[in-house]
């Protein structure tokens, strides 16, 4: 797996690098919604500004959208940050803030300082 989840006090972050599938984004996804303290998380921060190979496609977002969609109603104070450092994941990854179906708090960053600021906030 090209992920690596890390438990933070408030939060968790997954730090991807090398050559990330739809498959392995969509398995750490799946793993979050389903963690027991997720209706207690502050954030969880998405971190792919370490991915040398993106193979994830704009379809595939919009299918993990819609169930991060479902299962961020149990948290609805929840944030999340993206973090991208190439143009082509930030296109896919603006195609997933952009799915009708978002209503949770997410935004798109260039580094993991500007996330954990935002985050902060």
């Amino acid at each position: 797996m090209s992920c690596e989840k890390i438990i933070e006090p408030d939060g968790i972050w997954c730090r991807y690098f090398g050559s990330v599938t739809n498959d392995e984004v969509d398995q750490i996804a799946e793993s979050i919604r389903v963690d027991a303290n997720l209706s207690a998380m502050r954030y969880v921060i998405s971190d792919f500004s370490a991915v040398t190979e993106w193979n994830v496609t704009a379809y595939d977002v919009l299918i993990i959208a819609s169930h991060d969609h479902n299962a961020f109603h149990r948290n609805t104070t929840l944030k999340l940050a993206l973090i991208s450092a190439t143009d082509d994941i930030t296109s896919t990854l603006n195609r997933y803030l952009n799915a009708p179906i978002m209503t949770f708090d997410a935004k798109l960053f260039s580094s993991l300082s500007d996330a954990r600021d935002w985050l902060a906030a």
